[in-house]
């Protein structure tokens, strides 16, 4: 955890708040990850909460990431959720992604294998040509 994460969590530890506002995206999901680290269960609904409703356009532009990460906790459940809907109703915003390089393999392969892509299987592989 690094400091400006720790400062968040004294801060919230000593007097309960927690301003989150002025956070860059990808430092509410090393937040969210120290959460899931030290069990503060009750801050962990409540950043998935803020990143899918305040910065739904972030998660969208990074679903690899978001997908990747949440994927990886267990109790992300709610970005975990909102990241599958969103490449279900929308796969292109996933298999069009320049980030598509970064993603498991294993991974891949739940995501081509789902029911309920919105899209055939060879429209994914034309996507990239």
């Amino acid at each position: 955890m690094n400091d400006y994460n720790k400062f968040f969590f004294y801060r919230y530890i000593y007097n309960g708040i927690l301003d989150i506002d002025n956070m860059y995206e990808n430092e509410i999901f090393e937040l969210l990850e120290a959460c899931d680290e030290l069990n503060f269960d009750e801050l962990i609904d409540d950043l998935q909460n803020y990143m899918i409703n305040e910065k739904e356009e972030w998660v969208q532009q990074n679903l690899i990431y978001a997908h990747t990460t949440s994927s990886q906790h267990q109790s992300f459940n709610l970005l975990q959720d909102y990241c599958s809907e969103i490449i279900s109703k929308n796969p292109g915003l996933f298999f069009k992604s320049n980030d598509i390089t970064m993603i498991e393999k294993s991974m891949l392969i739940t995501m081509l294998e789902r029911d309920d892509l919105e899209l055939k299987e060879i429209d994914i592989w034309d996507m990239k040509n």
